[in-house]
C-alpha cells in the first residue's frame, strides 16, 4: 500500500433502485439530498455520485433530468437549506424576545426536556 496524505473520497447517498420503503432514512427529495452530501462534504468527502431520480423517486436514466443535477443546482439547494434554518431560527429568537443566537448562550432556563416515549 502506498502511503500518501491525499485521499479522494466518493460518497453515495443513494443507491439506483433503494427507496424509504428499504431504507427510511435514504434521502430522496432534493433537499434531503443536499443536506445529506452537505454533510458529507463536512466529514471529508470531495466527489459525490447521484442517480437521477424522476418526480415519484424513481431511479431514471432520463438525459434531461440528469442534466439538471449540477455543481450549481446543488449549491443552490444548500443554500436554501440554510436560509429556511436561519428564518426558521429567527422566528424562535423573536418569540423569545432575542435578536441573536448568542443571546442563547447559558440560557438553561430556556431549555425543557421532552419525553419521548
Amino acid at each position: 500500500m502506498i502511503k500518501t496524505d491525499k485521499l479522494i473520497l466518493c460518497v453515495a447517498p443513494f443507491g439506483s433502485f433503494m427507496g424509504k420503503d428499504m431504507n427510511p432514512n435514504i434521502p430522496l427529495t432534493p433537499d434531503e439530498i443536499a443536506e445529506d452530501v452537505y454533510r458529507s462534504w463536512n466529514a471529508g468527502a470531495s466527489i459525490v455520485h447521484l442517480h437521477a431520480r424522476d418526480k415519484n423517486g424513481i431511479a431514471t436514466t432520463d438525459p434531461e433530468l440528469a442534466e439538471l443535477i449540477t455543481q450549481d443546482w446543488g449549491t443552490q439547494r444548500v443554500y436554501n437549506l440554510y436560509a429556511s434554518w436561519r428564518k426558521q431560527m429567527v422566528e424562535v429568537l423573536q418569540k423569545f424576545g432575542m435578536r441573536s443566537i448568542r443571546e442563547l448562550v447559558g440560557r438553561t432556563d430556556l431549555l425543557r426536556h421532552l419525553d419521548y416515549n
